[in-house]
């Protein structure tokens, strides 16, 4: 599976906000974990990114937490 970019999850966030804001109780609450996971996906690649910028590497520790040095 190819890996999204950043402006393919902003899109995919302005559609997602739309189901958020519908009348229906069961889309409207699928639209809001939608919107809370492609806003926590869109963070974390640009975090990713500013790091691997400035000349970093995401590593695994020992514990399996993750870490750039």
């Amino acid at each position: 599976m190819k890996r999204q970019t950043i402006e393919e999850l902003r899109r995919q966030l302005v559609f997602a906000e739309d189901r958020a804001a519908d009348s229906d109780w069961m889309v409207r609450d699928q639209g809001r974990k939608d919107v809370k996971r492609l806003k926590a996906a869109i963070a974390r690649r640009e975090r990713d990114q500013a790091y691997r910028d400035c000349g970093m590497t995401k590593v695994r520790g020992a514990l399996g937490g993750t870490y750039y040095e």
